[in-house]
């Protein structure tokens, strides 16, 4: 065993839990330093409005939220809200945090936010490296200082998104397929699901996965039963209908043009002026993700699917740099130390992803997220190292 590996357990303790803490202590000035968390307030809007019998999903909760914000204090300088796109499971969440006041609610969300980062990391790695091992708390803390201080998770703290708790169920997912857990599986996809484009590819991979079917199905039962508030209030066609008009009118938005966006459709907007819907990414990346879970429970290891997997969501589907905290789970599913030096070296170019493109002249003028085409260039790669990595293991 390397020398570096045989260190006393309590050292490398030690070590992690520094690491964790200076992490832990970095996000925490990050959300606390930040006095406009626009995205945040969506969620506690929609909780608001759920709470007094609303609908978040009509066209009216723009105008509500614009008038929110102007009365509400700790809301002061907000406006320009979009209209309301999350899946309706989400009540609970929404419900909960809009019960409470503004500002105590986004402290707590912040600090929600930090130990969905720390405990989606342990996972990731605990999906690999049993905890018994000191380079499991070695490696923990220093993928917990990469999360900590990576540009998604930055924007995400800062805005208050919600990527950080997928993040935790991208990395649980991960966790739960590669160590046989089904309870984390299903919690991992009820999750994921919040946000429908991005768990598109897990849940088709879960799916076509024959061990992963039944747990999938029950997944799907329990967000419907997350969802009974809102489907026992409002009427399905009036859901449906608010739904997917602000689904349709997402990507007229400047934050949601493909330059701001990252992936595929960055890079085929920049080099043909292609423009695809989300819907064909998202069938794309679905249909990619059935194909992985069909060779499920064959001599591939499951590690190297989940890894593909996790490259073809965060490659076909339009994401945004707050999205890409995602990249750190890729890190301990390939195997080698050629394999984790290129994931690693990725990340750390992933840090300050802006600064990098400036830097190069890669900046595209009309992106809202600077280094985003940089980004994307770096998903390419990164999904192109898995497949080769893919093909590898499978001689």
């Amino acid at each position: 065993m390397p020398r570096a590996w045989s260190i006393p357990p309590v050292l490398a303790w030690g070590i992690a839990g520094l690491c964790v803490a200076l992490a832990a202590a970095y996000m925490g000035r990050t959300f606390m330093g930040n006095l406009e968390p626009k995205d945040f307030s969506y969620f506690w809007i929609a909780g608001q409005i759920w709470l007094e019998g609303g609908n978040p999903y009509l066209p009216s909760f723009s105008d509500t939220a614009n008038e929110m914000a102007a009365t509400t204090p700790g809301m002061e300088g907000l406006g320009g809200f979009h209209r309301w796109l999350y899946a309706p499971h989400i009540w609970g969440v929404s419900t909960s945090i809009g019960s409470i006041d503004y500002s105590t609610a986004r402290i707590l969300w912040g600090i929600g936010s930090t130990i969905a980062i720390l405990w989606g990391t342990y996972l990731a790695l605990a999906a690999i490296v049993r905890p018994d091992q000191s380079v499991f708390w070695l490696g923990y803390g220093a993928l917990s200082l990469m999360a900590a201080v990576t540009i998604g998770t930055v924007h995400s703290l800062s805005t208050g998104q919600l990527s950080p708790l997928i993040y935790m169920a991208a990395a649980g997912f991960v966790y739960g397929v590669a160590r046989g857990r089904s309870w984390v599986v299903v919690i991992a996809l009820i999750v994921l699901t919040l946000k429908p484009s991005l768990a598109l590819p897990f849940v088709a991979f879960a799916f076509a996965a024959r061990p992963l079917r039944g747990p999938t199905l029950i997944a799907a039962a329990l967000a419907l039963g997350l969802s009974a508030p809102v489907l026992l209030s409002t009427p399905l066609s009036e859901l449906l209908a608010g739904y997917l008009d602000g689904l349709g009118a997402y990507g007229s938005y400047a934050a949601n043009i493909p330059p701001s966006l990252t992936g595929a459709t960055n890079l085929l907007y920049g080099a043909l002026g292609l423009e695809l819907s989300g819907l064909a990414y998202g069938g794309l990346a679905a249909i990619a993700g059935a194909a992985l879970g069909l060779l499920m429970g064959r001599s591939i290891p499951p590690r190297a699917l989940l890894a593909v997997l996790l490259a073809v969501t965060l490659f076909l589907i339009p994401l945004h740099l707050y999205d890409l905290t995602l990249l750190i789970v890729l890190v301990p599913l390939l195997p080698g130390p050629v394999w984790k030096t290129l994931a690693v070296l990725v990340n750390l170019a992933m840090l300050r992803v802006n600064w990098v493109s400036d830097f190069l002249g890669m900046t595209q003028a009309t992106s809202n997220f600077p280094g985003s085409f940089l980004a994307s260039v770096l998903l390419a790669l990164l999904l192109l190292m898995t497949l080769v990595h893919l093909a590898v293991v499978k001689r």
